[in-house]
């Protein structure tokens, strides 16, 4: 069953005193619907009350639903057309005082569109594909220059973790088929706002170029600069010394320590999958990518857009962000 049985709120009730991973065991559930079930129901384990927690789950059940009405079918649809995440659709429509199922059921209404010929899937980021498991070593890619002096993402100023101000980038690229075309991509930590640029290859000097022109003609702060330890990063002095900024790298094999990044860089694939060649792309055609990426609505930002953050936050004098 997908959700909690009066009968299942007693045996939670019953075995309170115990770890939610354990109370999950034993009643078949997993442990993060105990876990928010007790967090929803009582400041306190010992103040919950099994018969009034069914009672508000019924009352959310019938106070949230929302019927698949032609106008939600058509904003979903429209929403999965532009790329957005069933998550952004349902926020963005609450957010506008709109009806919308919930995230789950949207993705149920995906499935049934599929199992009856649809292509509503096909517009989702990961249009069904499973999970590929990774085997052999990590990655093998040559890592910048050895220097006893390269400064460590240990060394970063405090702030920059909070995610509370602007200006704090994390820098990667995204190949092409046997590198036919390499992207630099640059990601604000504290917005997750998205500059690219193509390059031909990764060589220190067109990877330079780019991060320095990117940043400088968006106008935009620069606090902070991060990357990975890829040979590409290797004339960062020179980076940092243009931007009049910091540069930092980030452990080898830790990539959650430029999560944004990585993140962005996910979402991009949805455009250009790993068998693409964009050699050959203009850079027209890499700006609607970045444009159609910094125009999501983000759960971060409640959903709003990276777009109008920026707006809110700056003047639109910033070439990069004007729409």
């Amino acid at each position: 069953m997908p959700h909690l049985t009066l009968s299942q709120r007693y045996q939670i009730w019953r075995l309170r005193h115990l770890k939610p991973a354990e109370i999950a065991r034993r009643i078949g559930k997993h442990r993060s619907v105990v876990t928010r079930e007790l967090a929803r129901n009582g400041p306190t384990r010992q103040a919950y009350q099994p018969q009034l927690a069914h009672k508000r789950a019924a009352q959310r059940k019938k106070a949230n639903a929302v019927k698949t009405i032609p106008l939600v079918c058509q904003t979903i649809a429209q929403g999965l057309a532009n790329q957005w995440s069933p998550d952004q659709i349902k926020g963005r429509c609450q957010q506008q005082g709109q009806p919308m199922l919930s995230r789950a059921a949207i993705y149920a209404h995906i499935w049934r569109d599929q199992r009856q010929g649809g292509q509503l899937y096909k517009d989702l980021r990961h249009a069904n594909r499973p999970y590929r498991k990774r085997y052999g070593k990590p990655d093998g890619r040559g890592k910048a220059a050895r220097r006893a002096a390269k400064p460590s993402i240990d060394q970063r100023p405090a702030v920059v973790a909070e995610k509370s101000r602007f200006g704090d980038w994390e820098l990667d690229t995204v190949l092409g088929p046997q590198q036919k075309g390499v992207l630099v991509t640059i990601t604000e930590r504290s917005s997750n706002y998205l500059l690219m640029q193509r390059v031909d290859d990764k060589s220190a000097a067109q990877t330079r170029q780019a991060v320095i022109d990117s940043l400088s003609q968006s106008g935009l702060p620069v606090h902070t600069l991060t990357s990975d330890n890829g040979t590409e990063f290797a004339d960062y002095e020179q980076i940092a010394k243009a931007l009049k900024t910091s540069f930092y790298f980030a452990h080898p094999y830790h990539a959650w320590e430029r999560g944004a990044n990585e993140h962005n860089n996910k979402l991009i694939r949805q455009y250009l999958p790993k068998k693409q060649d964009f050699s050959q792309m203009s850079p027209q055609q890499i700006t609607t990518y970045q444009d159609r990426l910094n125009d999501r609505p983000r759960k971060k930002l409640n959903y709003s857009t990276r777009n109008k953050h920026l707006k809110s936050l700056f003047s639109t004098q910033f070439v990069a962000f004007q729409t």
